[in-house]
């Protein structure tokens, strides 16, 4: 499976969990409900996958 999309996970807004989102190259950046998505396939908090020495 390859990865088509990545939109970061920003918090909550009006009680809705939201992303921001530029939907393709040229688009403007927008925060966009996490509920207009399809199930996302996985999630991740980049500090965890940093490898610690």
């Amino acid at each position: 499976m390859a990865v088509d999309h990545v939109g970061p996970y920003v918090g909550t807004q009006g009680g809705q969990a939201v992303m921001v989102d530029a939907p393709h190259a040229g688009t403007d950046v927008q925060i966009d409900a996490l509920s207009d998505w399809p199930a996302p396939t996985g999630a991740a908090r980049p500090s965890e996958l940093v490898r610690r020495t």
